[in-house]
């Protein structure tokens, strides 16, 4: 198991893993993600900007993760602690490994990523109705900040924010 930067020969395989995530994401009632977003063009963007990240098993892509700097609009909003931060972007876990410490993996490390660039949070937002994903951030020590609105046909999204020490 490792964890690497992702290239563009990934970006197939990560097309594939958040369609399928995606499908057993709607068949639990968690309508954060269609199929519309995420989308080829915003994966794409992150590989090239170099923020996306990769966790392999066994020559497979089981999860990825986007950690940078860049913010919504939205976020100005919410009272944030901290203003050195890095943002967590579309965690995702291959479906048949849900519940196996992946995703605390990949979180865990954002978390080390940040330390080692002296950001000093983590910030990251979720849907209201991903009860998985709102209680694996409280689990892992993530603070409520507030709510925002961040596209027009969905409802409101939960922000966190977890200070790095």
């Amino acid at each position: 198991m490792m964890i690497r930067k992702a290239n563009l020969k990934d970006l197939e395989n990560l097309i594939k893993l958040y369609s399928s995530s995606i499908k057993k994401m709607i068949s639990k009632k968690i309508s954060q993600w269609d199929d519309k977003y995420p989308n080829r063009e915003v994966l794409e963007k992150d590989i090239l900007a170099q923020s996306y990240y990769v966790f392999i098993d066994q020559n497979e892509i089981i999860g990825g993760i986007t950690i940078d700097e860049n913010i919504d609009k939205a976020y100005k909003n919410i009272q944030w602690q901290n203003n050195c931060f890095y943002t967590i972007h579309r965690l995702v876990v291959k479906h048949d490994s849900w519940g196996i410490g992946i995703g605390k993996k990949l979180m865990c490390f954002a978390e080390d990523l940040a330390k080692k660039n002296n950001k000093k949070s983590l910030r990251l937002d979720t849907y209201f109705d991903n009860t998985i994903a709102n209680s694996f951030y409280i689990g892992l020590g993530y603070k409520f900040k507030g709510k925002i609105l961040l596209k027009a046909h969905k409802k409101f999204y939960y922000c966190y924010e977890k200070i790095i020490k």
